[in-house]
């Protein structure tokens, strides 16, 4: 059976990827394992005004999902989420990508994977979900599979998996500190340290845990300090 890497909807075109530019680690120890990363990942291709949510959905809508089948001894980790934007809907507002949207999962190859010696590839499939959404939203999902060569290098997307990495969060030096206030109705964010490229700009607040802020509130830079954001939002909804 040949490789199906691609479902295509009026609103997506959805592609499984793969990225291991130093081949498959076989027989390694989980330290020399890591040292030669592999990366599956779903592209995400979206129609002109649709998009699909990051994992934290925002007011609406739902995170994409991903569910493997792999051989014993062969693991999948968590999606690395590139950075998603705000999409406001109204007083509202959802979190979620638009264009095309690499989402990167690192396999991990364990010593307990034990290929016959005969085999040429690694076998994997893919059962993928997603809420594509416009002003109306739609349910959508896919299978893929995809054989991943043991013995060569892959790396025709590398760019593609390089800009997704490249696009996630970064920890800031400085002191940060998170309080409530205005008798915890209100979240105070102080963050220091700012790179100077950003001081001055719009900024947005992306929370990885649902219903904890409102997520269309403004974000404030009292007495244009630009080296200090304090970011204070109304408390969320249980």
């Amino acid at each position: 059976m040949g490789d199906k890497t691609e479902v295509r909807t009026d609103q997506v075109q959805a592609r499984l990827l793969a990225h291991a530019p130093q081949g498959v680690p076989l027989g390694l120890a989980p330290e020399a394992a890591a040292r030669q990363p592999v990366w599956l990942g779903l592209q995400i291709s979206h129609a002109p005004d649709w998009h699909t949510y990051w994992k934290n959905a925002g007011d609406s809508g739902m995170p994409t999902e991903l569910h493997w089948a792999l051989p014993p001894g062969v693991l999948a980790g968590d999606i690395a989420w590139p950075l998603p934007r705000k999409i406001p809907i109204g007083q509202l507002a959802n979190y979620g990508y638009d264009g095309t949207v690499l989402l990167p999962v690192p396999l991990i190859i364990t010593p307990d994977y034990k290929p016959s010696p005969l085999a040429d590839s690694l076998e994997i499939g893919l059962k993928a979900t997603w809420l594509v959404c416009r002003q109306e939203c739609i349910p959508q999902d896919g299978e893929f599979s995809l054989k991943l060569p043991l013995r060569s290098s892959t790396a025709l997307h590398g760019a593609a998996f390089e800009a997704a990495l490249a696009s996630q969060p970064a920890e800031l030096p400085g002191q940060h500190a998170i309080t409530l206030a205005d008798g915890g109705r209100r979240l105070a964010l102080r963050v220091t340290g700012l790179p100077a490229a950003v001081r001055g700009q719009v900024l947005e607040l992306f929370p990885e845990t649902p219903n904890i802020v409102v997520t269309a509130a403004r974000l404030a830079a009292p007495g244009g300090v630009l080296t200090i954001l304090v970011m204070v939002l109304s408390a969320g909804r249980a």
